[in-house]
């Protein structure tokens, strides 16, 4: 006897759900404020001016490309001191030693 689609979800707990679902949310909510004025303008623009125009890493020469955050805690409204600057290169080993922790 073959089971419907909805019979099948029923297979799997809601939390299994409910996490997939914080997840989507929160991927959404990411790049909508990424596309932001807010972010672009500001807060952006901010940490660039902040870090000299330079990449943060000791010794590199590397003009930044990217912005770092140091944590999500006051993510949508960051603080200065929330966010690094860093070339291509150091913002890769930068979000790999983040993941690592």
């Amino acid at each position: 006897m073959a089971r419907s689609p909805c019979a099948q979800l029923d297979l799997f707990p809601q939390t299994v759900f409910r996490r997939c679902r914080q997840r989507h949310n929160h991927r959404v909510n990411r790049l909508v404020h990424y596309d932001s004025v807010q972010w672009r303008e500001c807060r952006r623009a901010e940490a660039f001016i902040q870090a000299d125009f330079r990449c943060e890493a000791p010794g590199c020469r590397q003009p930044p490309t990217q912005t770092h955050h140091a944590d999500y805690e006051h993510f949508g409204n960051e603080l200065p001191s929330d966010l690094r600057v860093f070339c291509r290169r150091h913002k890769e080993q930068a979000t790999e030693e983040r993941k690592a922790a």
